[in-house]
């Protein structure tokens, strides 16, 4: 670790570390107006729903991670669901059941 500092002080002149360079560029790079129209079209998909209709069409499989970042880029939100929410609560309420002992 000093030897590092060392060698960076001998070749730059200082130990202030370098700017992190790279990195993997997204997939949907440059695909914001494309991004945009699905979005319009299909207001009411998820995260999943959205990269399964991205590969479907581009061929172009990408995670819901990524898929989120991109969209917050375009600034569009996602809204989850009310059927996914009405799902959660109705599993959430059952487990609940179980746990108490109360059918």
């Amino acid at each position: 670790m000093v030897w590092n500092l060392v060698k960076l002080k001998r070749e730059t002149g200082s130990i202030e570390p370098k700017l992190a360079t790279g990195g993997k560029p997204s997939q949907l790079k440059g695909k914001e107006q494309e991004l945009g129209a699905m979005v319009r079209e299909y207001s009411d998909y998820t995260l999943e729903e959205y990269c399964e209709y991205w590969d479907e069409q581009t061929g172009v499989r990408v995670s819901a991670s990524t898929m989120c970042r991109e969209l917050q880029k375009i600034e569009w939100t996602i809204k989850k669901k009310l059927s996914v929410v009405v799902k959660r609560q109705q599993t959430k309420n059952n487990s609940n059941d179980w746990n108490t002992g109360h059918k």
